[in-house]
């Protein structure tokens, strides 16, 4: 796989996959493959795709270490370029997986380094999470400090996520659904990607002309972070930073101006400073409490963290008029903290934010994306995340949560991510954050007759959304017929109408408003 002179030296292997053999087993039993069966299997295709030649990738498939397996490993190791790392709790608490990662680190270490260009050779692939960001779960364990503090230092991969409204965690696997399966696709892509330029990049030591800093974020932004990161790689950018950020306040402070001096352009998406989480149903009130105490504090760790890059983007500023930023705040902003509360009026309201900046306030997604575009001569690339369409809040209520399972199915063909006042175990999921979140309001008249309060919030909705209006709404009629639902018409909204079967053509005019198709289009 490696192109020749790529490195200083030449290696035989190219990826040594270091995990906990626990993590690679199935939990389903038709289910042949396991996580790190399928990380490998996935990764191997896909450089071979980018780079047009298969990988040397290899691992430990037996579950006990020997002598003589350990002096095979050892001579191996030293011919590798590359380490990834399954991280996970059964990982941290291996002897075995830290010995193997010992051994690279101690034969990177004598000839060309763990890090070139300070970029690091091993890659973090998380699988569960293994303590706070700020905590070192391998504090004690065997590892020398320049090996514990390249681990934390380096870019990880995450492939798991939590679940609003619940805050549960989600592992990227296909037995969770199509949508997590797609997300482990995309974190194997990041991951390859990242190992090809790493490799492609065969002058080491020479500046990188084309740096953008693409500001940490808060959690809830974390997606929409990693897509613009993906399309500035895409486009021959390097976006920093490039590895975690250090939490002790001096060090955090450094390397961000360090940072930012390679920059031109540095882009900031600023978020809320807590989040709503809901109580599970099989959950101890104290458990709980404690699970939202701690989102509470990470939320409020990063909100902070946030705040600390835009000052420092400011400061950087002063000293360079060809430096600027970009600072995105979606619509709907909920702040708990006063310090948040009093950033958000500075961002919006100070004059002197607005020097050699663009402030977007209550803005789409895709405005920042156009403005990313218009800055950096681009042409934006669709992901694979881009493939949800709109968001359509399906405004129902309980009782007729099965009637509205084809009208959801049909969305969800149609490439549109569904939003349902209550969760499939029926727990309640708030309405202001739907109301949020949604492109689209569809109001389902079922068995019940609610619709004076539900249109009142219609009518509502779209006044108070004047930054970002309703790109569709209407109302779905359905059985059992009534006196009152054949009565029903409106000159406000969209009245849709079918007490039989269920067909694709009675959403019909939803979907051409949804998707804006018109009479020339059609």
């Amino acid at each position: 796989m490696l192109p020749h002179k790529a490195l200083p030296h030449d290696f035989e292997e190219d990826i040594f996959i270091n995990y906990s053999h626990v993590d690679n087993a199935t939990i389903e039993e038709e289910e042949l493959k396991g996580f790190v069966d399928k990380v490998h299997e996935s990764l191997a295709l896909r450089l071979t795709q980018l780079i047009g030649e298969e990988p040397k990738i290899w691992r430990d498939v037996l579950l006990e270490g020997t002598h003589q397996l350990k002096d095979m490993i050892v001579m191996r190791l030293s011919k590798t370029v590359f380490l990834v790392c399954v991280l996970s709790p059964s990982y941290v608490n291996s002897e075995w997986c830290r010995d193997e990662l010992n051994w690279f680190y101690e034969w990177a270490s004598k000839n060309i380094g763990i890090k070139i260009n300070n970029r690091s050779r091993i890659f973090k692939v998380v699988k569960t999470p293994i303590g706070d960001p700020e905590s070192d779960p391998f504090e004690g364990k065997g590892l020398c400090e320049e090996l514990r503090k390249v681990l934390k230092d380096s870019l990880g991969y995450e492939f798991y996520e939590y679940v609003k409204p619940s805050g549960r965690l989600r592992e990227f696997s296909k037995q969770f659904g199509k949508e997590y399966a797609q997300k482990h696709a995309i974190k194997v892509d990041d991951l390859a990607q990242d190992i090809v330029k790493f490799i492609m990049d065969q002058e080491f030591q020479k500046p990188k002309e084309k740096c953008v800093y693409l500001a940490e974020t808060t959690t809830e932004f974390s997606n929409e972070r990693n897509e613009i990161r993906r399309n500035l790689l895409q486009h021959g950018y390097t976006v920093l930073p490039d590895e975690n950020l250090p939490f002790e306040s001096g060090a955090f402070e450094e390397k961000v101006t360090e940072y930012l001096k390679r920059c031109t352009l540095s882009i900031h998406l600023v978020g809320s400073d807590h989040v709503t989480i809901t109580r599970d149903e099989e959950e101890s009130q104290q458990d709980f409490e404690d699970r939202r105490d701690k989102f509470e504090l990470q939320y409020k760790l990063f909100a902070a963290r946030v705040r600390e890059q835009h000052k420092l983007a400011m400061t950087r500023g002063e000293k360079d008029p060809a430096y600027s930023r970009l600072v995105w705040m979606p619509i709907g902003l909920n702040q708990q903290e006063d310090d948040n509360e009093n950033f958000l009026a500075y961002l919006q309201n100070d004059p002197a934010v607005q020097e050699n900046a663009e402030i977007l306030s209550g803005a789409k997604l895709e405005d920042l994306k156009t403005i990313i575009e218009r800055k950096l001569h681009i042409t934006w690339q669709q992901s694979s995340e881009d493939v949800k369409g709109k968001r359509v809040y399906l405004y129902c209520d309980m009782k007729d949560r099965e009637a509205v399972a084809p009208l959801k199915a049909l969305l969800q063909r149609r490439n549109h991510e569904v939003l349902l006042p209550f969760t499939d175990s029926g727990a309640l999921v708030p309405h202001p954050e739907n109301v949020e979140l949604c492109d689209a309001i569809l109001v389902f008249y079922g068995r019940f007759n609610t619709m004076e309060y539900k249109l009142s919030e219609l009518r509502r909705i779209n006044i108070t959304r004047t930054a970002r209006p309703l790109v569709a709404h209407g109302i779905y009629i359905n059985g059992p017929e009534t006196e009152h639902k054949k009565t029903v018409t409106t000159d406000y909204t969209l009245v849709m109408k079918n007490f039989g079967d269920f067909s694709e053509d009675s959403l019909k005019p939803f979907l051409d408003q949804l998707e804006g198709i018109t009479s020339e289009t059609a």
